[in-house]
């Protein structure tokens, strides 16, 4: 069986969910991360999925 790759073919900005502005994140980590829209300064969520090849122990003690 061939081996499976990811392979990304177009993205989309991130927008704030609030005011609809583009959002750049930085240093997002595995797992739920607080963030702040700079534009509207609204708080909201931005959940992260592990990586499926990173091993459980590199996800900040989860």
């Amino acid at each position: 069986m061939p081996e499976k790759r990811e392979i990304t073919v177009g993205s989309f900005p991130s927008r704030c969910p609030y005011c609809n502005e583009v959002v750049e994140y930085r240093d997002l980590r595995p797992g739920v991360n607080r963030v702040r829209c700079e534009h509207c300064q609204r708080l909201y969520i931005k959940v992260v999925e592990p990586h499926p090849d990173m091993p459980s122990n590199d996800l900040g003690g989860k």
